[in-house]
């Protein structure tokens, strides 16, 4: 490892990518489930730590892609699929049952729902504010960028 940072709960590793840092990383954090007392027979996450998982780290990681490009609807489908997966505690192995469908989780809380964002709706919404900004604020260097690389005349 070249490097790390901690912050309360949050760690970040830098390292290079190569098969014995990764496996020196993964030994790492097996020792460290293990030391923390996290694991509990399959499941590393509570219920709580899952709903974050999926919000924070995986639904969020693809904002960028998403404010830039629109996603094939295969691409979303599949993401869905794997965030349902983990979701249900499903892994390669061992598929569990899914209890509701993933819009019924996409639904709001007060909805009876998770909040979890359907990626569709949220790569068109993501789309369209880039469009408003190109539209209302044409001299701004979020929109004179895309000007000069895709509408070049």
């Amino acid at each position: 490892m070249e490097c790390h940072i901690f912050f309360a709960d949050d760690s970040l590793l830098f390292t290079k990518a190569d098969d014995s840092n990764v496996f020196a990383i993964k030994k790492f954090l097996e020792v460290y489930v293990r030391a923390s007392g996290q694991a509990e027979g399959e499941r590393f996450h509570s219920i709580g730590g899952q709903e974050i998982l999926v919000k924070a780290m995986i639904q969020s990681i693809l904002k960028y892609v998403m404010s830039i490009f629109q996603l094939p609807k295969g691409l979303i489908y599949e993401i869905q699929r794997l965030c349902a997966r983990f979701w249900w505690g499903s892994n390669l192995n061992n598929h569990k049952m899914h209890c509701c469908a993933w819009s019924r989780l996409c639904k709001s809380k007060m909805e009876v729902g998770l909040g979890f964002q359907d990626l569709e709706v949220f790569n068109r919404a993501l789309l369209s504010k880039q469009c408003w900004r190109i539209m209302k604020k044409p001299e701004s260097t979020t929109t004179r960028i895309p000007k000069a690389c895709y509408f070049k005349m």
